[in-house]
């Protein structure tokens, strides 16, 4: 069994040649839809269709700041899955001289202190660009994209195309909707196994028993696990733990099975000194149809040696 120092890292991929289109916008219907105008900063700015400027003489945006401190974009909600690859590709030019131009998928999670989803400003002439850019969404919740002008006057933007695919670690194969079946050695007073792998990291409502799910506080081994419909290809296990009041109650010993064909195999285990809120822990691909995390007696927390307490497991 391998010992695994945890890291934080994040995955910035090439995206595979496989694709799914998500959004398409090329305005030939004369509508920014499904886009629409948005502001950043101050002043005035606008954001509409023009007729034959486009670079094949149809349609396109146009995006024009119209004081020093404004700032114009068009964009969208979307909803995005945790692990896909997203790419945004879109033709843009200035309509005079020079101009930036940046575009947004929110890929940020603060907890893992994942990049930004903003991508750098590229600059565009009087010629048409085209312009491309991939992350792997590390968040996987409905949030904004975006192609923003970050210059003064005006640009022109056709052919936003957004697709998906998957990536290495694409695949949370615990989670319920992909037909994980959680389990627990024991449940402390009123939590439910339903939240280690509800898809929900963090959970920002009232009902405390959807944050995390907690064993039984007492001097025995502890065990969570997920199990799948079939066998998956696995090698990296994230744990995010619970956290009350401002603190985190990450153990500070537990290992990692994997069910392999009946049997539940150690697969690494894993030291945390101090509190963290994420814990992921790399392996030797093999083949499973479950994950289990096991904490040994008094391995919880400092302030909770005896309890096993988990917001989320998430299997790659």
């Amino acid at each position: 069994m391998r010992t695994i120092v945890t890291l934080l890292v994040a995955v910035m991929l090439a995206l595979p040649a496989a694709a799914e289109i998500i959004v398409q916008a090329d305005f030939n219907a004369g509508t920014l839809e499904p886009l629409g105008p948005t502001q950043y900063g101050e002043g005035e700015y606008s954001a509409e269709v023009v007729a034959d400027l486009g670079p094949d003489g149809t349609p396109c945006a146009r995006i024009t700041n119209l004081a020093p401190k404004a700032g114009a974009a068009i964009s969208m909600s979307m909803r995005y899955e945790r692990g896909r690859a997203y790419t945004i590709s879109f033709q843009a030019r200035a309509v005079e001289g020079t101009a930036r131009v940046s575009a947004y998928l929110d890929i940020g999670d603060w907890r893992l202190k994942f990049p930004s989803g903003y991508f750098p400003d590229a600059e565009v002439g009087e010629e048409w660009r085209q312009i491309t850019w991939t992350r792997v969404h590390q968040q996987g919740r409905g949030y904004l994209a975006n192609v923003r002008n970050n210059s003064p006057g005006a640009i022109l933007v056709d052919d936003i195309t957004i697709t998906a695919s998957d990536a290495p670690y694409a695949v949370n194969w615990a989670l319920a909707d992909h037909g994980g079946k959680p389990a627990a050695d024991s449940l402390y007073a009123q939590y439910r196994l339903e939240p280690i792998n509800d898809g929900l990291q963090v959970y920002v409502g009232d009902d405390f028993t959807r944050r995390a799910t907690a064993t039984e506080q007492a001097d025995a081994p502890h065990w969570v696990q997920v199990t799948f419909p079939g066998e998956r290809a696995l090698s990296r296990v994230v744990v995010y733990w619970a956290a009350e009041g401002g603190a985190v109650y990450s153990a500070q010993r537990f290992e990692v099975h994997a069910l392999a064909g009946e049997e539940w195999v150690p697969v690494a285990e894993a030291h945390e000194a101090e509190p963290v809120a994420v814990s992921i822990v790399a392996f030797e691909e093999l083949q499973a149809s479950g994950v289990r995390i096991v904490q040994p007696p008094g391995g919880g927390s400092a302030a909770r040696p005896e309890l096993l307490w988990v917001a989320e497991v998430e299997a790659y």
